[in-house]
This record gives structure tokens, C-alpha cells and sequence, in this order.
């Protein structure tokens, strides 16, 4: 079994939140900037990433953020790392996983958008079960739809997912296809991932967690019981 020593985490945070801005009531927590950073949208007074960090926490050693704004705020939930210059700028999701696979001391890396504050009860253990056979070199969730940002990968495919991005490749589910990758079935009712990409989307988070009686992880808890 693929144990938690062997395992880092990563939270992504490294995009623009373009579909968020301009919503100057959805400020990141600092009231002097204009700039809005979704993991730092606040649900039940806290922020996204610290969600995201709680459904990590139980299954993996060190946590990084992949950020390149509010280093500073998001160095309280795990070690920041900016992405790679050499892959450019704001080039997407993959440079955030690439940068990170590139410093980690572990075989595993698990991955989790920030702005996915829900996920599967106990996503990364049943991801890492899903591995076991040793054919595959990658794990991403599926529920009714494809969720290949919420993965487990081993640290071999840096150099493959390296010059796939020099190459000038961006798109996550074109380079999982090409890679020894396993999509694993969360098709179960109670098995959630809830994306916060608007800000209708997170009223209707805070909806769901108000009606479940408590925090994101709380919420899925309580409907996996």
C-alpha cells in the first residue's frame, strides 16, 4: 500500500480566477487590493485552501501550494512554489504540477484544486489502492464527469509531462491520455467534488454546507454516512 511517507500534497492555486473578476465583494481577504485569488474566498470564515488542506492532511506528509500571488497568506497552509519561469507565464495547471514534482522527496504526489473544497471521502487512499496493480503511473477521479485535477502521480512522469509542456502542450486531460493513466469510478451519489469557478457557485456551496450542518469536509462526511 502506497503509504502517507510516500506521499506530498499539492493544492493548486496558481490561476487567475478569471471567472471570478471583477467581484470586488469576493476580495481574497485584502481589502486594499483589487486582485481577487480564489483560494482565499472565505466559506464559513475560513478560506478555500484551508479546506483543501484539511482533505489532504490525513493522507500525505509535506503540502505545497501552487501559487504565484499571496505567497505571503498562502505560506500559512503549506510551502509555496511559483511556477517554473521556463515553462512562461500563466500557462496553466500543469506547470503548477510540474514545478512541484521537480521538488518533492516523495514517489507520490497527490493534487487537489483549491478550488475543489469538496472531494470524495478519502479521495487519496482509494486513488492509491486503484494503483496498487502497478500499471499505472497516474490516478484521477471520476464521478459524472471527469475531475483529472484531483490525481495521484508518481514523480517518474516529470520528464514526460516536462517536455510535453516545452512542446507547447497545455491541455490536462491530453496529456493524462497519453500517459499510463487510470481513471477510478466515485460515481457513488455521496461521492462529491464541488468546483467553485463563479460566484454563484460558491453561494451555492455555502447552501450545501449550511444544509449538511457544518464545513466542506464535514458536508461530505455527513453523506458518506
Amino acid at each position: 500500500m502506497i503509504g502517507v511517507d510516500s506521499v506530498s500534497g499539492l493544492i493548486l492555486s496558481g490561476g487567475r480566477s478569471s471567472r471570478m473578476q471583477p467581484v470586488p465583494q469576493w476580495r481574497a481577504g485584502d481589502e486594499e487590493s483589487a486582485v481577487l485569488d480564489k483560494g482565499l474566498l472565505r466559506l464559513n470564515g475560513r478560506p478555500l485552501v484551508a479546506f483543501c488542506k484539511d482533505n489532504l492532511t490525513p493522507w500525505v506528509g509535506d503540502i505545497y501550494i501552487s501559487a504565484n500571488r499571496f505567497a505571503d497568506v498562502y505560506g500559512a497552509y503549506g510551502t509555496v512554489v511559483p511556477d517554473d519561469p521556463v515553462y512562461g507565464e500563466s500557462q496553466g495547471p500543469l506547470v503548477g504540477i510540474a514545478s512541484v514534482l521537480a521538488l518533492i522527496r516523495t514517489p507520490w504526489l497527490c493534487v487537489l484544486p483549491v478550488d475543489s473544497p469538496v472531494v470524495p471521502p478519502r479521495m487519496a487512499p482509494r486513488l492509491a489502492e486503484a494503483l496498487q496493480d502497478g500499471r499505472h503511473d497516474i490516478a484521477y477521479v471520476m464521478t459524472d464527469r471527469t475531475h483529472p485535477l484531483c490525481m495521484l502521480i508518481h514523480v517518474a512522469c516529470l520528464p514526460a509531462l516536462r517536455a510535453y509542456l516545452l512542446s507547447g502542450g497545455r491541455r490536462v486531460h491530453g496529456w493524462l491520455m497519453s500517459q499510463r493513466s487510470l481513471g477510478v469510478d466515485f460515481s457513488n451519489e455521496n461521492d462529491k467534488v464541488w468546483n467553485v469557478n463563479t460566484p454563484a457557485d460558491l453561494e451555492d456551496l455555502r447552501a450545501y454546507v449550511e444544509a449538511a450542518g457544518g464545513a466542506p469536509g464535514q458536508a461530505s462526511q455527513s453523506a458518506s454516512g
